[in-house]
């Protein structure tokens, strides 16, 4: 059976199109996960399972036990700061803090499981402040473009890209220390103070966190700040998407190994009555 991802839809405007331009209408929203995400998923032959965001995440409990994996996706909208102790430092920004509880939710039944997550953007940053750490909400300037995508026809494109530095103690190095360290990043906020139990993976060359990751030998858990699935022909997605869905599998097996079992001992239970 292949193997089931899980990604949340998250709540943006509505786009209504007009004769010549679409409008975002504020007070209309709808639930949306990127495209390019669900590719990301369907390309590593899994099952995307797209969930709306809630502020009752505790209702999701259920599906957790269906799943194999996390993926949390980037969005334009930044985590409220009382998450991590602060407040919004006057700035124009949108929050979506049913995105925020579901993301603190998922990444801690995720922990207990030691069910594979792979964060980008946001997700990372969700996954540093879920487990205590905290963030920039601007940008330190720095002379590193780190909004690497223009648009163009419509979607986001990547105009270049700029290099980081892999930790050469992580999980990073061994899959990427033969290629070109390049990513793609569209981020306006960053990893400030690091969480509990985690290490960084990867800076630019302005010292921004761009890649963290569970320490020890503790599962797969990998945030990334910058967006694999803009560039997912590019060898350094390839090789850390593979990684993911790798991890992925080896989850599902143990999942559908022990259900098995399950049902061989009710079975057995049954037999003997």
């Amino acid at each position: 059976m292949s193997p089931v991802i899980l990604t949340s839809a998250q709540i943006n405007p509505r786009a209504v199109r007009t004769a010549h331009k679409a409008h975002l209408m504020e007070g209309h929203n709808a639930f949306t996960c990127l495209e390019e995400i669900v590719h990301v998923i369907r390309g590593y032959d899994a099952v995307p399972l797209v969930i709306p965001v809630t502020e009752n995440p505790e209702n999701l409990l259920p599906l957790l036990d269906t799943i194999d994996g996390i993926l949390l996706q980037g969005a334009t909208s930044n985590m409220h700061p009382s998450r991590y102790g602060e407040e919004p430092d006057g700035h124009p920004q949108r929050f979506d803090e049913a995105r925020d509880a579901t993301d603190f939710f998922l990444i801690r039944e995720a922990r207990k499981r030691r069910m594979p997550v792979l964060g980008i953007c946001r997700g990372m940053q969700s996954m540093n402040v879920a487990l205590g750490g905290s963030l920039h909400q601007q940008l330190p300037k720095a002379e590193v473009n780190h909004s690497c995508s223009i648009k163009k026809d419509g979607a986001i494109a990547c105009e270049h890209l700029h290099t980081v530095s892999i930790a050469p103690d992580g999980i990073l190095h061994p899959l990427l220390k033969d290629l070109p360290h390049e990513v793609c990043s569209i981020h306006e906020q960053a990893v400030k103070q690091l969480g509990k139990g985690l290490r960084v993976e990867a800076r630019a060359e302005d010292g921004v966190v761009e890649a963290i990751s569970a320490a020890g030998n503790d599962g797969f858990f990998l945030g990334l700040q910058w967006h694999p699935e803009y560039t997912q022909d590019h060898p350094v997605s390839r090789r850390i998407l593979g990684a993911f869905h790798q991890a992925v599998r080896v989850y599902n097996m143990a999942r559908t190994a022990k259900n098995m079992r399950a049902v061989t001992d009710d079975s057995l239970t049954i037999d003997a009555e």
